[in-house]
């Protein structure tokens, strides 16, 4: 168990010593998942497990579990169905119905009075890493199919202008991304930017003035 709990010790330390983009993306998810939890917080807790809890959390796994079984192949549904079977008799758990069941919701992102969203700012635990990175999430909480293609399809419309002005013309940085970024069946369009000389709040700017321009060349 040490050795494990010092495997994730290392994991969760490493943490200060991503780039800034990744720090940006991990802050981005934490502010739209619930729960979610900051790497001290997950820290603390892995210093505090003990083997008695970790007993005490293997004998109660199988007690209630929800399963997902994907049976693909040259195979029968009665065989398919058979084959589950086997596999509920094996575990022999009761079913764990879905109210009980743990999952991760996502926070739709509120706008501002002013309606131009949110802005987290976030100092770059490693110090010694003099770049800036910034994300700009749009999300779409409208989950109809054709809203959801619909971002789809702006993310393809943006994708290549955002990355050969800000990458190759403008030179901003090596880190230069736009897609679309699905959870829980929310689309959002996501839009990264990393440089070594340019602040946080310029390529904030430059990124709404491309993406901007962008939708209205082309839409």
């Amino acid at each position: 168990m040490a050795r494990y709990k010092d495997q994730l010790r290392r994991e969760l330390k490493a943490f200060d010593r991503q780039q800034p983009y990744q720090h940006a993306a991990f802050y981005t998810q934490l502010y739209t998942n619930t729960p979610g939890f900051l790497p001290d917080a997950v820290l603390k807790e892995v210093e505090a497990v003990t083997l008695d809890d970790l007993r005490r959390f293997g004998s109660l796994l199988w007690d209630k579990c929800f399963g997902e079984v994907l049976v693909q192949g040259n195979i029968l549904e009665d065989e398919a169905r058979e084959l589950v079977r086997s596999v509920e008799r094996a575990l022999n758990f009761t079913e764990l119905k879905k109210a009980d069941q743990g999952r991760t919701d996502i926070y739709s992102i509120p706008l501002s009075p002013k309606s131009i969203g949110n802005v987290i700012r976030i100092k770059e635990p490693n110090e010694g890493d003099r770049n800036s990175a910034v994300i700009v999430q749009v999300q779409n909480v409208d989950q109809t199919l054709k809203q959801q293609m619909a971002m789809e399809v702006l993310a393809s419309i943006v994708e290549q202008p955002f990355y050969s002005d800000l990458r190759t013309n403008q030179q901003l940085g090596y880190i230069v991304s736009s897609g679309v970024k699905l959870q829980n069946d929310v689309r959002s369009l996501v839009l990264t930017v990393q440089s070594d000389f340019a602040d946080a709040v310029y390529l904030t700017g430059i990124i709404y003035v491309k993406l901007c321009v962008a939708v209205c060349i082309y839409l």
